[in-house]
């Protein structure tokens, strides 16, 4: 009998708490019930933003004013001329890879790492006296 009567107000309890509940947002979201039945609707709405970002890339659509600096179909590299060849790295033979090695290096000179101070060394014949 106690377990009916629990039961029965809780479940009394919970009822009256949601349609609280609905009337509280219907007081704070008047809106509420038209926005949610679009979201249902089967036939969505064609927004004009939608219409205008059809077909465009994405860096179109993310940048502002986007403009390529050359046509797509231009953008590949174009072939080397066959008369002129350029030097392959490997083609170079040791000693001139050497000597432009060692011209393009320069010396480094030494640098002294800084550090916070010594301690005056003491070799432990006289102690140190401290001067207030």
């Amino acid at each position: 009998m106690k377990l009916s009567i629990f039961l029965f107000l809780l479940l009394a309890g919970l009822s009256i708490q949601a349609a609280a509940q609905t009337k509280t947002r219907d007081i704070l979201f008047p809106s509420f019930q038209k926005d949610f039945s679009k979201l249902q609707s089967s036939v969505p709405e064609k927004s004009s933003k939608e219409a205008q970002f059809r077909g465009r890339s994405t860096k179109e659509l993310i940048f502002n004013d986007y403009k390529p600096s050359t046509p797509p179909n231009t953008a590949r590299m174009a072939a080397p001329a066959a008369g002129k060849k350029a030097a392959i790295p490997s083609d170079i033979n040791n000693e001139a890879a050497a000597a432009a090695t060692r011209k393009s290096a320069q010396p480094v000179a030494p640098f002294k790492i800084p550090d916070q101070g010594e301690e005056p060394k003491n070799n432990g014949s006289k102690p140190l006296k401290n001067k207030p």
